[in-house]
């Protein structure tokens, strides 16, 4: 009679851990709600800064990281890195980078991301 719970208790728990980038996935797209694409590039340094990443934009002008926005007519890039809340001892520390496209003003046009993670990155 005891090992009826017990299996369904097993079958529970079997059936609601999840995969661990699809947890770091959801996790990702919920924050990234917040990154607003045709927001200017204050908004989305001070964005990587709540996710303690200090963003660097590169000018694609000068091939130089840009001390400030100005007028640049080839626009800029950049790539961010959010850490991701997953703790899996099989795939090890996860991390998103977020590659990020601005205008010739500095504006958020688009971005993209990959997820990586240490152990799966790092194979030999």
């Amino acid at each position: 009679m005891m090992r009826l719970p017990m299996a369904l208790l097993l079958l529970m728990l079997a059936g609601c851990s999840k995969d661990v980038a699809h947890e770091d996935a959801a996790y990702l797209e919920m924050i990234l709600k917040e990154l607003k694409v045709d927001g200017s590039a204050e908004d989305t340094i001070a964005f990587f800064k709540k996710y303690d990443h200090d963003l660097q934009i590169y000018s694609n002008c000068e091939m130089a990281v840009a001390e400030k926005i100005t007028p640049c007519a080839n626009g800029y890039r950049s790539t961010g890195i959010i850490k991701l809340p997953s703790s899996d001892p099989e795939h090890g520390a996860g991390v998103a980078r977020i590659y990020l496209r601005l205008d010739s003003e500095g504006v958020l046009k688009d971005q993209f991301h990959d997820l990586y993670y240490e152990k799966l990155d790092n194979r030999s």
